[in-house]
C-alpha cells in the first residue's frame, strides 16, 4: 500500500504553507522596495518614495539625450549653413561692398592678412565647403575687386 507514515502528509501540508507564506512575503517585500515606483495609474492613494539616485539617473538620461540631438541638429545647421553655391557667386559683383558680400555668404570662413600696398589696404576672404570647393574673394578699401570659385555646387 502506501509507504508513508501517515504524519507524513501532515508535514507536507506544513512545509507548503510554510513554503506559500514565504513566497507571499517575498511578494510584498518587493512591491513595497523603496527604489520601485507605484503605478500612477493604479486605484491605490499611497505612492512609494522615489530614490534620490533613481531620480538623478533619470535626470543625466534625459540631459544625456537633449544634449545628443543639440549636437547633431548643430553639427547638421553648421553644415548647411557654410554650402557656397555657384548661385550665389553669381550674385556677387565688382565694386559691392564687404556687407553686401556677407548678406550673400555669410561671414567668411578664413581671412587672410590684410596687406597695404601703395596706399591701398587689400584683404582675401575665403568661403569654403567642406569638401574641395570654395569662393575666394579680393577687397581693397572694402569694395570687391575680384573673386574666384573653385568646384562649387
Amino acid at each position: 500500500m502506501n509507504d508513508r507514515p501517515p504524519w507524513s502528509k501532515v508535514n507536507e501540508f506544513t512545509s507548503r504553507r510554510q513554503s506559500s507564506a514565504v513566497t507571499q512575503e517575498k511578494v510584498k517585500k518587493m512591491t513595497n522596495h523603496p527604489h520601485r515606483r507605484q503605478d500612477t495609474a493604479s486605484d491605490s492613494t499611497e505612492t512609494q518614495p522615489v530614490s534620490e539616485r533613481s531620480r538623478l539617473l533619470e535626470i543625466i538620461g534625459v540631459l544625456s539625450a537633449v544634449g545628443f540631438f543639440l549636437g547633431v541638429f548643430l553639427a547638421w545647421r553648421t553644415q548647411m549653413g557654410g554650402l557656397v553655391t555657384q548661385r550665389q557667386f553669381d550674385q556677387l559683383a565688382e565694386g559691392q561692398t564687404l556687407e553686401d558680400v556677407e548678406k550673400i555668404l555669410g561671414k567668411a570662413d578664413r581671412a587672410e592678412p590684410e596687406k597695404l600696398e601703395f596706399g591701398v589696404r587689400s584683404q582675401v576672404l575665403i568661403w569654403e565647403n567642406s569638401s574641395d570647393s570654395r569662393i575666394a574673394c579680393t577687397f581693397e578699401e572694402n569694395r570687391l575687386r575680384s573673386r574666384n570659385a573653385k568646384n562649387l555646387p
